[in-house]
């Protein structure tokens, strides 16, 4: 989210960032303020918090986006609907997650939004053959966009963090005499590690 905020052209767009849970503090919120974008968490951390909803309508009535842009599955089903019944022109879904088991309940109510969504963009083919595999009719082109890695940023890292028994702990740029791989997130079975 960072990154998109950080890399768009501010001169053409005005954007607003709304988080759904947790508070407002912490490193996401200083660096989204530092590009003069306002940000606010609704902080929704319960079921009985739900009723904060309504700030989000408020929110997204005075603000009057033409691009709505929602990810994960509670965001993107409030995102689907408040969009719709606001008229907004562009809605986004993100598609993060390709999971193997989601419960029907979910998939149901996934189902009957999916199509109040006008673009569906996910971070990989097999986040989009989710759709496909549990016989979703979206009417549109679902779009994949990989996250991106800030190679620079790995730079700072590399020469930043050392080890002092192998030297660089972000020794990734320079191939030593045997293949290495890395691989960072949840060790389940959609993540394709075996």
């Amino acid at each position: 989210i960072f990154d998109l905020l950080r890399l768009s052209d501010k001169s053409k767009f005005e954007f607003r960032l709304v988080i759904l849970k947790g508070k407002e503090d912490g490193e996401l919120f200083d660096k989204v303020h530092g590009l003069g974008i306002k940000v606010e968490s609704l902080n929704i951390n319960s079921k009985m918090s739900f009723w904060k909803l309504y700030k989000l309508w408020r929110i997204i009535n005075s603000f009057k986006p033409d691009i709505l842009e929602s990810f994960l599955f509670f965001d993107n089903q409030v995102c689907r609907i408040f969009g719709k019944l606001a008229r907004i022109k562009h809605i986004i879904s993100g598609q993060q997650n390709a999971e193997v088991k989601m419960n029907r309940l979910r998939i149901f109510i996934d189902k009957m939004t999916v199509n109040f969504a006008t673009t569906i963009i996910s971070n990989s083919v097999a986040g989009k053959d989710f759709y496909r595999k549990n016989n979703y009719k979206f009417k549109k082109e679902i779009y994949v966009i990989k996250n991106c890695i800030d190679i620079k940023a790995l730079e700072k890292m590399q020469a930043s963090y050392t080890d002092r028994e192998n030297g660089k702990v972000f020794d990734v740029f320079c191939p030593k005499d045997i293949f290495r791989i890395l691989t960072v997130g949840f060790l389940t079975k959609q993540k394709g590690i075996i």
